[in-house]
């Protein structure tokens, strides 16, 4: 059994800036945007860190899937908190409050994963985008304005 890749000694050098590449990147991002008390939209870019830095010649880590694909589940997950937000407010005889904070996270994944798969933007960790913009959002109708709908868009 091989622990390490057998490229190791080929590719230690690149490895090396790579991933202090993806430390800076990641850092400078999370610098700029006040993210840590979303777990769900900080495991997503670290994820998306990794394939973009570790695996860049996988389909995944193409520009139009990355950027495209978060943009989607961006506006996916603001969607699905608008959803939430007005569906909350109605006399609703079917969904009760703790159905709904487990319905509305499930419906902006699947509606995320459905839009990147029409658009041709399948990139997997940005789901955790829709879903972690959703739960960090759930709230924000009831408070000052929109302009928290905005933060996503700086991140990426």
């Amino acid at each position: 059994m091989q622990i390490f890749d057998r490229k190791l000694k080929k590719y230690f050098p690149n490895y090396i800036p790579q991933s202090l590449l993806a430390t800076i990147a990641l850092t400078i991002i999370l610098y700029f945007e006040n993210i840590f008390t979303n777990t769900a939209v900080v495991a997503s870019l670290g994820a998306t860190t990794f394939i973009i830095f570790a695996m860049p010649k996988y389909t995944t880590a193409q520009p139009r899937r990355v950027i495209g694909g978060h943009i989607i589940c961006i506006i996916v997950g603001i969607f699905c908190s608008y959803l939430y937000f007005h569906i909350q407010n109605e006399n609703n005889f079917f969904l009760s409050y703790e159905m709904l904070k487990i319905l509305i996270p499930a419906i902006s994944v699947g509606l995320a994963i459905f839009a990147m798969v029409i658009t041709n933007t399948e990139h997997p960790p940005a789901a955790g985008t829709a879903f972690g913009n959703h739960n960090s959002r759930m709230d924000l109708f009831n408070h000052t304005g929109y302009s928290n709908y905005y933060s996503p868009f700086i991140i990426i």
